[in-house]
C-alpha cells in the first residue's frame, strides 16, 4: 500500500474512497509508482528462479493505454462497492475512520506501464 495513500497529511489521501479509479492524480501517481516498484521486484525474483535457458509464461490484466482508471471493469465495480462503505458510514453502521483508511490494493497498469516495468 502506498505510505502517502494513508498518510492524512498527504495530498494523496485516499479519503471516502477505498481505490483510486475516481481519486485524484497524487493518488492515482501513488499506486503507479508503488505498482512499478512491486512489478520490478516480482519479475526479479521471477528472473532469479528461472533455470537458464526457460521459458516462463506470465499472464497479466492490464488496462488499454489511454483508458481512464475509472473505465477499466473491475475500478468501476469497485467505485460502487466504496459508495456502499461511505453510505454505511453515514447511517452510522461503520465508522467513518475505518471508510477512510480502508483501500483495495489493486492498480490495473497500463500496456505502456507493464512494458515499461519488464524492460527494466
Amino acid at each position: 500500500m502506498p505510505k502517502e495513500v494513508v498518510d492524512r497529511s498527504s495530498p494523496a489521501w485516499n479519503k471516502e474512497r477505498i481505490t483510486h479509479s475516481s481519486a485524484s492524480d497524487e493518488v492515482i501517481e501513488a499506486f503507479s509508482a508503488q505498482c512499478a516498484d512491486d512489478m520490478g521486484r516480482f519479475l526479479q525474483a521471477r528472473a532469479e528462479a528461472i533455470v537458464e535457458g526457460g521459458l516462463m509464461i506470465i499472464i497479466f490484466v492490464v488496462r488499454p493505454n489511454g483508458t481512464l482508471y475509472s473505465q477499466v471493469t473491475p475500478n468501476i465495480l469497485h467505485d460502487r462497492l466504496g459508495s456502499c462503505h461511505v453510505e454505511m458510514a453515514k447511517k452510522g453502521i461503520v465508522s467513518e475512520d475505518k471508510v477512510d483508511t480502508f483501500n483495495l490494493r489493486m492498480y490495473y497498469m497500463s500496456t505502456q506501464e507493464m512494458e515499461a516495468a519488464i524492460l527494466l
